[in-house]
Formats: structure tokens, C-alpha cells, sequence
């Protein structure tokens, strides 16, 4: 705790004392041109090779022991903590905890913390937490947390948790849980991804696209009787939300599930749409016992007026379920089978058959 706290002082002190400079140079009425200089080191500023002017010159070798303030770097910037540069940087910076750039930065830049560059970012960026970019990326961030990039991104981002890009992303954004850009050419991979538009594929369990596939449909076939399903993506590559329930005698059947699917325009008026759908069938109450059904449909869908469509199709259906819990789910549920196979050492009946589903989807 107390190397913590003593990071986080040394941190601000950079932060304040280079403000308080940077502040100064801008009330200067009389603005000098920087300077450049082989190397500078640096302790703590002001202690330091270029002193109280150290943020006027651009140099080709920095070495900040605690931290340095300067006017830029050319070939390479080493800080036990932080380094922090009023002007470009190019080749590579490295800190413990931070860097942070007024301008813009090409080359490599790691930190075990947090990166900042105000203008454009070319090259790589590493950061233990955070990579924030107030303009153009292009290249690769990687972070332990998030990457932002406040404007367009061409290239790759990579963090354990969320890629937020608020213009144009060309490449890919890889989170593990949430990507969010404002148009992506590329493709996104995250649990939850997020877009206004996507000329690609978004791949996690919830993708929302503004400009995209947003579907509601109800549907019956031999296994459910009525069915309600909502699909959102794209048109090419969507997400399948389904509840579905029927009765049969004394037992009400009802599952819960999730899918993929993608569909293909084959006339202004015909579509073909291919989907795959898991779900978890109960009797009555909610059963913890397996009892899945996996189902792979071909619907032919036929445009009746803007927005309303008619479907249909063949599906295959593989029914999995424990014996020792569930012999009458399958005795009951199951309408006709192809296949009827007993893994004995697991306990588990596998049964398939083939079906029609039909409905209307808007």
C-alpha cells in the first residue's frame, strides 16, 4: 500500500509540476521554438539534465529515473514511473506506470498502467489498465482493461474488458465482455458488441446493431407448439433468443434457448435463413436434469408487405436427456424418432428426428 501510495504522489507531482509549466509557456507572450538535445535524465522534474526547461526540448534519448516532463522524444523514453512529453514522440517509450503525450506518438509505447496520446496514435500501444487516444488509431492496443479511442481506429484492439471506439473501426475489436463503435469495418468479438453500423461480423452472445437485423418472430412446429423468438445482428450473422411451450395431456412443456443463424436475400421477395438453436426443455416446473434439444433449421421466407414475412421449413432435431430423471419427458415430448440410442455408462438416451416449423416474422 505504501509503494502504491508513493506511485500515485510521484505521479501527480509530474502531472502538477508540468501543467504549471505548460501553463506559463501558454501566458509567454514570447513563445520559443524547442530545441532538440542528444539525452536527458531525469530524477523527479525539476531535478533534472534540461531543469526547468526540460519540456521546450525534444530529445533522442530520455531516461527518467522516478519521471520526466520534455518537449518530445525521437528514438527512445525509459521511466521507472512516468513519462510525459509536451510534444511528438517517435521509436519507443516504456514506463513502469504511465506515459502520457500532448502530441502525436508513432512507434511503441508500453506502460504497466495507463497510455495517453492527444493526437494521433501509429504503432503499438501496452498498457497494464488503459490505452485512451483523443484522435486517429492505427495499429494495435492491447490492454489489461480498456481501450478508447475518441476517434477513428484502423487496425486491432484488445483488452480483458471493453473496446470503445466513437468513430470508424477497421479491423478488429477483440473484449472480454463489450466492443462499442460507431461503424465497423471488420469485425467485432466480445460477449456483448455493440454498433451503429457493420459492414463484417459481430460475434458474442448479444450483438445490437442500430442499422441492422432486428426481427420478432412467432412460430409452431411438431416439438413446441407456440413459439416466440427475437433475432438481432445482422442480416448475415445474428444472435436467437426463444422461449417456446406446449401441452400435452397433463404435462405442459416448456424450453428456453439460444442460437445463431444468418440469412441470404434470393429474390426481392425470397430469403433463406439458416439457424441453429439449443434449448432446455421442462415439464411442469424447471428441471435441473439434462434435457437439451439442439435444432438446425432451413426456413424459406417469402415478403408479403414491408416488414412482414412468412417462413417455413424443415428442421433436424437431436433430443439428449438423463434416463434416471427423465424417461417421461422423452416418452412424451419426443413425437416420432429416426434414431434411439442408450449410452449406458452416462445414462444418457440420444433420439432424433426430423420436423416442420412455419410462422410470420416482422
Amino acid at each position: 500500500m505504501k509503494q502504491i501510495k508513493f506511485i500515485i504522489s510521484v505521479f501527480l507531482s509530474i502531472v502538477l509540476f508540468g501543467q504549471v509549466v505548460f501553463a506559463q509557456e501558454q501566458a509567454s507572450s514570447t513563445k520559443p521554438g524547442n530545441g532538440t538535445k542528444v539525452f536527458q535524465s531525469t530524477f523527479i522534474p525539476p531535478l533534472g539534465t534540461s531543469g526547468t526547461s526540460a519540456h521546450r526540448y525534444s530529445n533522442k534519448f530520455s531516461f527518467n529515473i522516478l519521471g520526466g516532463y520534455n518537449g518530445g522524444v525521437e528514438y527512445l523514453e525509459l521511466g521507472g514511473i512516468a513519462n510525459i512529453n509536451n510534444g511528438d514522440v517517435f521509436g519507443g517509450q516504456i514506463s513502469g506506470f504511465t506515459n502520457i503525450n500532448i502530441g502525436k506518438t508513432q512507434g511503441i509505447q508500453v506502460a504497466g498502467f495507463y497510455n495517453q496520446v492527444s493526437k494521433n496514435m501509429d504503432g503499438l500501444q501496452a498498457a497494464g489498465f488503459m490505452n485512451l487516444n483523443m484522435q486517429n488509431t492505427s495499429g494495435l492496443s492491447l490492454s489489461g482493461f480498456t481501450n478508447v479511442s475518441s476517434a477513428n481506429m484502423a487496425g486491432g484492439q484488445f483488452a480483458g474488458f471493453a473496446n470503445i471506439t466513437k468513430g470508424t473501426v477497421t479491423g478488429l475489436q477483440l473484449a472480454g465482455f463489450i466492443n462499442v463503435a460507431k461503424k465497423v469495418n471488420g469485425v467485432q468479438l466480445a460477449f456483448i458488441n455493440v454498433a451503429d453500423s457493420i459492414s463484417g461480423i459481430p460475434i458474442g452472445f448479444i450483438s445490437v446493431v442500430k442499422n441492422g437485423y432486428h426481427k420478432f418472430e412467432i412460430s409452431a412446429n411438431e416439438s413446441l407448439l407456440g413459439n416466440i423468438r427475437v433475432k438481432t445482428g445482422i442480416k448475415h450473422f445474428y444472435n436467437i433468443f426463444t422461449v417456446g411451450a406446449k401441452s400435452t395431456g397433463n404435462a405442459f412443456f416448456w424450453g428456453l434457448g439460444y442460437g445463431l443463424g444468418g440469412g441470404v436475400a434470393l429474390t426481392k421477395k425470397v430469403g433463406l435463413n439458416f439457424d441453429v438453436i439449443g434449448q432446455h426443455i421442462n415439464e411442469n416446473q424447471w428441471t435441473n436434469e439434462l434435457n437439451i434439444m439442439g435444432t438446425f433449421k432451413i426456413n424459406v421466407s417469402f415478403k408479403i408487405t414491408k416488414g412482414f414475412e412468412f417462413f417455413a421449413g424443415p428442421s433436424y432435431n437431436v433430443f439428449a436427456a438423463e434416463l434416471s430423471s427423465s424417461e417421461n419427458i422423452m416418452s412424451n415430448f419426443v413425437p416420432w424418432d429416426f434414431y434411439n440410442e442408450t449410452f449406458y455408462y452416462d445414462d444418457v438416451n440420444v433420439k432424433m428426428y426430423l420436423g416442420f416449423n412455419a410462422g410470420l416474422r416482422f
